[in-house]
């Protein structure tokens, strides 16, 4: 549940900042957003492509690794990007960065969600419940620390180092998950 509110924090930046950032943080037009479609359409393929990687790896190397591989290093990239994008200085070079900050994000989504099954098994909903309760949670802190940091900076590049630091620690995080023990078998609560 901690890495999932881990990558909520950044996550939910794209919901509630993004337009905001171009046009303040970066001096974009309102009339050239139409370029910020660029991240949305990079996660919807970057998800797609991230939930049959990680099926592919967990038959290779069984769902510890095959999640953890996946989700670590998307982790871990978007956490990179996030601080690329946050030293870029023009509008368009930071969209590229922040497109890959989420394409990264969502990529390891599938894996998510596929550990909700691989642990929760017959728990699966209460399991997905549970990380979508997290995830709702980083999400908001995430969206209202981002204005207060702003507020109290000045910058709109700093709330880009708490959200990169939420992003390699919930790469970091997954060192502790293992998408092979199932609740059941006392790994858990929900038995």
């Amino acid at each position: 549940m901690a890495m999932v509110f881990t990558y909520a924090y950044g996550f939910n930046f794209f919901q509630t900042w993004l337009h905001t950032f171009l046009v303040k943080g970066r001096g974009m037009g309102e009339g050239s957003l139409y370029w910020s479609a660029l991240p949305y359409a990079m996660a919807a393929c970057s998800n797609l492509a991230g939930g049959f990687v990680s099926d592919a790896l967990v038959k290779r190397w069984g769902p510890k690794v095959g999640r953890r591989a996946v989700s670590m290093t998307s982790l871990f990239a978007a956490g990179l990007f996030t601080l690329a994008a946050m030293g870029s200085r023009d509008g368009l070079t930071a969209l590229v960065f922040l497109g890959l900050v989420y394409g990264a994000i969502t990529f390891q989504m599938g894996g998510v969600f596929g550990l909700c099954l691989d642990i929760g098994q017959r728990h699966a909903g209460a399991m997905v419940g549970l990380f979508n309760t997290a995830a709702q949670a980083g999400g908001l802190t995430g969206s209202v620390a981002f204005g207060y940091i702003v507020q109290a900076t000045g910058s709109y590049d700093a709330p880009f180092v708490p959200m990169a630091a939420m992003l390699l620690t919930g790469a970091l995080l997954w060192v502790k998950i293992d998408a092979s023990r199932p609740l059941e078998n006392g790994a858990g609560p929900l038995q």
